[in-house]
Formats: C-alpha cells, sequence, structure tokens
C-alpha cells in the first residue's frame, strides 16, 4: 500500500486507472505480447492466472481470476 500511496506512483498512473495481467508462467516478452493481442476479453481469464486493476479515479484496485480463491487471495496479501 505505501507504493500505491507514493505521490510519484500516482504521477505515472493515468486517471483512469491501469490493468495488469498476470502470466501463469515465465514466457518471452514478444511472444506474451503477441499472443495477448489475439486474446479476446474472456479468453483472457483463462489464460492469466489474474487480472488486477487499478482504477485511480474510484480510489480502488480489484482482482479477477479463476484460478484463486477469496481465501489465497486474502492469505497472499496478508489479510485474515
Amino acid at each position: 500500500n505505501e507504493i500505491w500511496s507514493n505521490p510519484e506512483m500516482i504521477k505515472l498512473i493515468s486517471f483512469y486507472g491501469a490493468k495488469y495481467f498476470v502470466l501463469k508462467e515465465k514466457s518471452e516478452e514478444s511472444e506474451a505480447l503477441d499472443y495477448f493481442q489475439r486474446l479476446q476479453e474472456d479468453e483472457q481469464v483463462d489464460y492469466y492466472k489474474a487480472i488486477t486493476f487499478d482504477a485511480m479515479s474510484l480510489s480502488g484496485m480489484g482482482i479477477f481470476t479463476k484460478h484463486y480463491e477469496l481465501s489465497d487471495i486474502k492469505g497472499l496479501l496478508g489479510i485474515s
């Protein structure tokens, strides 16, 4: 949370937010980008381990995944 609250970081992210795609396994960057461009939005959920978004205009973040349960995510984030 400290990083996301840093004014310098806030300047880098657009007002409307950013979306992050977390790969299931390491791959070559060019391959991942080429494949990403061919995926439909509903296919992205299956291909990536998680899709996270930071909606700056709403002051919130979210995680969308078919690979983790809520309890898994809370554990990774250190939330009980």
